[in-house]
């Protein structure tokens, strides 16, 4: 697995754990603003990943053509 694949799925798990301790009754207002904020910051970084590896299994997949 790549250092790029690993962040990847390392963001996915930070995202998980940010939307678990939002999900619960007792929600950290003092970390409200900086866990939504971080959240915000993974799931860009996700989104850039997966546009980045479409572009990359696009370019490889025209190649066969």
């Amino acid at each position: 697995m790549t250092n790029n694949e690993q962040n990847y799925v390392n963001a996915i798990l930070e995202i998980e754990e940010i939307l678990r301790s939002l999900d619960t009754e007792n929600v950290d207002i003092d970390r409200l603003a900086t866990d939504v904020q971080k959240a915000a910051e993974l799931i860009d970084f996700c989104r850039d990943r997966l546009a980045s590896a479409q572009t990359e299994v696009e370019r490889i997949v025209s190649a066969f053509d």
